[in-house]
């Protein structure tokens, strides 16, 4: 199966389900997500009295990029035909398309515009066919070599899909990454508005007779104006980073020497207390949100862009690609496991560092996606010892 499937079942689950009930924040939306952790990392070293350090930057080689168009492209076969057979073909729709083709424009065709091509050829080859039929027996040879070049572009018709799409320069500006992070105030329209656009990516892919070449340009486009998929990847990764840089010194304070989860000698009811609500200002107002964002921001876009590859037929995948989608657009693994991971490691911690919780309380709020293993949580942190032996 392929590692984006499971989108479609819905199995790309929130990052913490609390988030979902603090989606009215207004004005503290607003903010630059690696400022807000690092307000969180400030204070949390006053509380604990203990340095957080920032997390290191993702290595150049592990940032999101997108494969080169020339690691992406697939060849067709190619075909010529003679200039008699050209002129027989004048009585033919085909017969245009071909001399259009071998144009000096048609040479230079965007990937688009071959698509286009390759669908008007389909379409007109048979009433060509028909037509060469009622002529003399000497187009018989040009009629079986018609039919030959036909259905092996029908066959190869995916190759020129890949090409317009997932090779395409549009796509590498989709995926680009040279804005940076999404701010804490980006919002979820603008992934929707290019799940659509996929869509018809997809109708157009499916076979849709009326699909003109100026939609596909329009389409386009709107791929380019829309460099979000590669900035949703790129905050997913780097928010990953600093949730992980956090608890790990968070675990350092409540690791005993056994290894075992405990509760340090210093983190009295009042630390806790004011732990907390650093916890409330900054984790559960300003980064549980912006993280829930990113959650469907991805599963916007993810699930029709799976559906596009899917549809589209080709032999076999580039291999560069195959390993970009394994590492960025499976919801179950990659960077979206890592990212649950994280959010799920980081609940956990909390609930060793919180007293006794409130139902309802601003501490509730940061759980587990899993209600299960967020009971278990809760169970293990009621058993911790009284303090840390060091």
């Amino acid at each position: 199966m392929k590692p984006w499937r499971a989108v479609g079942n819905g199995l790309l689950m929130p990052v913490l389900t609390a988030v979902m009930l603090l989606g009215g924040c207004s004005a503290e939306l607003f903010g630059d997500p690696e400022a807000d952790f690092g307000d969180y990392r400030q204070r949390l070293a006053r509380v604990f009295d203990t340095a957080f350090p920032a997390a290191p930057p993702p290595p150049e080689v592990l940032s999101p990029r997108y494969p080169q168009r020339r690691d992406l492209q697939l060849q067709a076969s190619e075909f010529s035909l003679g200039i008699l057979d050209i002129f027989a073909l004048d009585a033919c729709t085909v017969g245009q398309l071909v001399a259009q083709r071998n144009s000096a424009l048609g040479k230079v065709m965007s990937a688009s515009a071959v698509w286009r091509y390759e669908q008007a050829f389909l379409a007109s080859v048979d009433d060509c066919v028909q037509t060469l039929g009622e002529d003399a027996a000497e187009a018989t040879a040009l009629m079986t070599a018609l039919t030959e070049v036909r259905d092996i572009k029908r066959r190869e018709l995916g190759i020129a899909q890949w090409n317009a799409t997932f090779a395409s320069a549009e796509f590498q500006s989709m995926f680009s990454t040279g804005d940076g992070l999404l701010q804490r105030n980006f919002r979820v329209a603008p992934s929707q508005q290019l799940s659509r656009v996929l869509e018809r990516l997809l109708a157009y892919v499916e076979g849709e007779p009326t699909a003109a070449l100026e939609d596909l340009e329009t389409i386009n486009a709107t791929l380019v104006a829309n460099p979000y998929p590669g900035r949703v990847l790129l905050s997913t990764q780097a928010m990953t980073a600093e949730l992980e840089s956090i608890s790990d010194t968070l675990e350092a304070l409540m690791t005993g020497g056994d290894g075992k989860p405990c509760r340090p000698a210093m983190l009295d009811e009042e630390t806790s207390k004011i732990a907390v609500n650093v916890l409330e200002q900054v984790y559960v107002k300003r980064i549980q949100p912006y993280l829930a964002e990113l959650q469907k921001a991805g599963h916007a876009w993810i699930g029709p862009l799976a559906r596009l590859a899917d549809a589209i037929s080709i032999e076999e995948q580039p291999a560069v690609f195959k390993a970009f989608a394994e590492k960025y657009l499976d919801p179950k693994a990659g960077i979206w496991a890592d990212f649950q991971a994280a959010s799920r490691r980081h609940a956990s911690l909390w609930t060793q560092v919180r007293p006794p919780v409130r139902p309802g309380s601003a501490a509730a709020s940061v759980t587990e996606p899993d209600s299960a293993a967020g009971s278990d949580v809760v169970a293990a942190a009621s058993g911790l010892a009284s303090d840390c032996s060091r």
